[in-house]
């Protein structure tokens, strides 16, 4: 799994309003944080990125659209 590429193609998700792929691949990223993967590079700095990461997945994964 590259948590990069997910977190790219979870943006482009959001680009393109589509909450169901989004939603997704959230949902992706929260349980691979939360079984001690390594987070998309954001900043570079690992520990900040894995906090943006699980706060920003967890949004998303639970996002409600009208």
């Amino acid at each position: 799994m590259d948590p990069n590429e997910i977190w790219q193609n979870l943006a482009r998700a959001i680009e393109r309003d589509d909450w169901d792929e989004a939603t997704e691949l959230a949902e992706i990223l929260v349980e691979w944080i939360e079984r001690q993967g390594f987070p998309p590079t954001i900043t570079g700095i690992a520990a900040f990125d894995r906090i943006v990461t699980a706060a920003a997945a967890r949004a998303i994964a639970t996002w409600e659209t009208a």
